[in-house]
């Protein structure tokens, strides 16, 4: 080998990795600080705490709902595989928007316990958590749906134990949400979560479904590179079957909205920003959609929420 190649083996020996770290660099591959348990942390923050928590030091407070955020995130990014997940033999349990299991998620933790400190630490009393058979913020139970030694692992306020917790709830959010998003909406996922069944509901089921849409137009806004989904469609309404009382006493035809084009999770995620269901008169009426039988289709275009 003479000289000249000598050196020149040198040179790309010193130049090479010089260039592999600033194309690295360029394409933002070095690792830079996750800023969504902070944002989940600022919408916990929101809560009205528990009255037991009430005296719970401000300090204390953000540092265990930002645990509980991180747990969230690392539960999410597990179910969505994605984040470290990434790229690995993960199975994805979750296969809709990642935003949608956080709704959840943040829903569960509050209607189950409010996320009430004394809970999260694994100190329930005689006639809570069910007797011994619910488990952390967000009350799960063995249900067959995730890995049995999670549950065992599932009370405290230390990290691994929230994040057992919130990966055990995690996992059947997600297979309730596999089972019955289709058939019964997002309600029927809150029915299997309580009930076990997409179709069984309970005292507060509908509460939590509208807790949930309210949360999930609260992620829009806060998490990074998270857009709030605007509309600009046109949908054609017409006549339903039945009659329901209108506000002046008298019995109005109500009309139902009938997108075009337009999937149903759409027509839902309209229903829910106006809390109200299809069988609702409040959401016909909100948007001025009364129509007289006899008369031509009405079409009309809603735009950007």
């Amino acid at each position: 080998m003479n000289d000249f190649k000598k050196l020149a083996i040198l040179i790309a020996g010193a130049f090479v990795p010089a260039f592999l770290c600033f194309t690295q660099l360029a394409q933002g591959a070095v690792p830079v600080e996750d800023e969504r348990p902070a944002a989940i942390a600022s919408i916990l923050e929101t809560y009205e705490p528990w009255w037991q928590d009430l005296k719970e030091e401000p300090v204390a407070r953000k540092a265990r709902l930002l645990l509980l955020a991180t747990a969230q995130v690392e539960a999410v990014d597990h179910m969505t595989c994605a984040g470290k997940w990434e790229g690995t033999d993960c199975v994805k349990k979750f296969d809709a928007d990642p935003l949608e299991l956080y709704a959840l998620l943040l829903t569960a933790g509050w209607w189950e316990t409010r996320y009430n400190s004394r809970i999260h630490a694994g100190n329930c009393g005689e006639d809570e958590c069910d007797g011994g058979r619910a488990r952390g913020v967000y009350q799960v139970h063995l249900n067959g749906t995730y890995p049995e030694e999670i549950w065992y692992h599932a009370e405290g306020d230390d990290f691994d134990s929230t994040l057992n917790a919130t990966e055990a709830a995690a996992y059947s959010l997600s297979s309730a949400w596999k089972a019955c998003k289709k058939r019964a909406g997002t309600k029927g996922v809150w029915a299997a979560y309580g009930r076990g069944a997409c179709y069984r509901s309970y005292p507060g089921m509908v509460s939590r479904h509208r807790w949930s849409r309210r949360q999930l137009r609260a992620l829009r806004k806060v998490m990074p590179g998270a857009k709030r989904k605007a509309f600009a469609h046109e949908y054609t309404i017409k006549a339903s079957k039945g009659v329901v009382a209108g506000t002046s006493g008298q019995r109005d035809t109500v009309f139902w909205v009938i997108a075009r084009p337009c999937s149903d999770e759409w027509l839902q995620i309209l229903l829910d920003e106006h809390g109200a269901s299809m069988r609702e008169l409040s959401f016909v009426e909100a948007q001025c959609f009364k129509h007289h039988a006899n008369s031509p289709p009405l079409t009309v275009t809603i735009d950007g929420f």
